[in-house]
């Protein structure tokens, strides 16, 4: 009989919290002998809100942030045997979250809060992890 591998998604930008996400996932996997995707997004939210004249400049430089995070994620998972699937991508955070697991039919999702958004935006927009415990085809782990 074949062993169904868990698949397992994490957000990570670098920050404290979405370290601490990363590290809850990659135990998750390491106990259940998963397969672990984690995930950065150049937020093009962001990046409509740059003037055309450094869209560009800033798009490269998040795009080589994103691309050094996931590589500093893929090193800790490889030191503890664990092999990391990188996923870089453009577009709406959630969105690109919520496309990659059902994409890959993920099992969980596992994303730090972010910073409070000012009353506005989150009226008009909620939270990440709002968005993405409304539409996750899967369970989502919330890590402080």
């Amino acid at each position: 009989m074949e062993e169904i591998q868990e698949k397992i998604i994490v957000y990570i930008d670098g920050s404290e919290s979405s370290w601490r996400a990363f590290d809850r996932a990659l135990n998750h996997a390491r106990r259940s002998k998963g397969k672990l995707y984690a995930i950065y997004v150049v937020d093009a939210d962001f990046l409509s809100g740059i003037s055309s004249s450094q869209r560009a400049d800033v798009e490269r430089d998040l795009t080589r942030a994103g691309a050094s995070i996931l590589n500093e994620a893929e090193r800790k998972a490889s030191s503890i045997g664990i092999g990391l699937i990188k996923v870089l991508r453009k577009g709406s955070i959630q969105g690109e979250i919520l496309k990659l697991a059902s994409e890959i039919k993920a099992d969980y999702i596992y994303v730090a809060p972010k910073p409070k958004p000012s009353i506005v935006r989150r009226l008009l927009f909620g939270s990440l992890s709002d968005a993405i415990i409304k539409k996750a085809p899967c369970p989502v782990v919330i890590v402080k």
